[in-house]
């Protein structure tokens, strides 16, 4: 039995391979599963970290996994969610998923709906006054949505998402954004 389950687990790494899956990870996320992952990615792709367009790949990568630990459902074990990244023709797809409560599912929707709505000056000219009223203001509800900004902002990439109802309290929400440069 036990050489069932190594080929399983070989199946699994060559079906990953064979399909161009760098990186997933399927479980509890916090602060420092970000950094795990980050520096997994930085290894596997063999990037300079300091170049602009990296900048904007790792920025979009911390923005995925931060919504699942910041804004996930937690079920008394963490917040737990799925973060796969899969490399195609020097392009990369980040895709993120996490459990979500239904009651905020209409404010996600929006938030995702409009931003992608946005153009180049649009996202500029939000993001200024976002960031400036959360200092004045001080309210979280002010700052919401700026990650979700940025990433638009250096990926100029439509923002993928869409919720799968489990049942009356939760929704799984899947978020992907395609076509980052490598």
């Amino acid at each position: 039995k036990s050489k069932s389950t190594n080929f399983r687990a070989e199946e699994y790494y060559d079906f990953m391979n064979l399909n161009n899956y760098l990186l997933f990870r399927k479980g509890k996320f916090d602060h420092s599963t970000l950094l795990i992952m980050t520096s997994l990615l930085s290894i596997k792709l063999n990037l300079d970290t300091n170049t602009v367009q990296n900048k904007a790949l790792f920025f979009t990568v911390r923005e995925l996994i931060q919504n699942i630990y910041n804004h996930g459902f937690d079920d008394g074990s963490g917040h737990q969610g799925i973060f796969l990244v899969k490399k195609d023709d020097h392009k990369l797809t980040l895709s993120a998923g996490n459990f979500v409560l239904n009651t905020n599912v209409d404010k996600i929707t929006e938030t995702f709906n409009s931003v992608n709505q946005l153009d180049i000056n649009a996202i500029n000219d939000l993001l200024n006054k976002r960031l400036i009223n959360s200092l004045v203001i001080s309210d979280n509800e002010e700052s919401c949505g700026i990650g979700l900004l940025k990433v638009k902002k250096l990926t100029d990439s439509h923002v993928n998402f869409e919720f799968d109802k489990v049942n009356d309290k939760l929704s799984y929400l899947s978020v992907t954004i395609s076509n980052i440069h490598e």
